[in-house]
């Protein structure tokens, strides 16, 4: 089993909970967690669209959300960078093919599933547990809209990414912020 901060519970909760978990971690900026989340969806149905966004969001150099493991991500460590772009050629290669051929060789073109497992553990190395107690006190009790310029901002910026990732599969997405 893969490393898990110690809030996961609430992110991995399911219902309710896990959405107001969720966006109470896009409202304060804490996309670790919500890194954390889609890493443990990814691994149930992995998928190379699903890496590619989590890739383009969370790990390349210059991801939105950028996740805390500087020393592990490109362009320091080339080692994540050169497994999506193998995704992105194999994707490419596969949307080529005729239908048939495609299906037939679906299996051979399956990513990774533990492929950002290694990222976990140097994620919440440093948890910040008086934010995270705090966040997830006032996600028990429901998430209001944000209400800052900083935090609307945020807010705002993360639509575009919320439907990157709803297009790449991650259908948990959908009660999150966003239209």
């Amino acid at each position: 089993m893969a490393h898990q901060s110690k809030y996961a519970k609430h992110a991995l909760a399911g219902g309710a909970e896990r959405i107001n978990f969720l966006n109470k971690c896009i409202m304060e900026g804490m996309t670790d967690y919500v890194f954390e989340f889609l890493v443990s969806e990814y691994r149930t149905t992995p998928s190379k669209k699903k890496a590619i966004a989590i890739y383009d969001l969370f790990c390349s150099p210059n991801a939105p959300y950028r996740i805390n493991c500087d020393e592990l991500l490109p362009p320091k460590n080339p080692q994540l960078s050169g497994m999506i772009d193998w995704y992105r050629e194999q994707r490419q290669a596969a949307q080529q093919m005729n239908f048939l051929k495609r299906i037939a060789t679906s299996s051979n073109r399956t990513p990774v599933r533990e492929q950002f497992d290694f990222l976990l553990p140097a994620v919440f190395r440093q948890e910040d547990n008086n934010a995270m107690r705090i966040a997830v006190d006032e996600a028990s009790k429901g998430v209001k809209r944000p209400t800052s310029g900083a935090q609307k901002s945020f807010v705002n910026s993360w639509l575009q990414a919320r439907r990157q990732l709803l297009d790449a599969g991650f259908s948990s997405m959908q009660g999150t912020w966003g239209p």
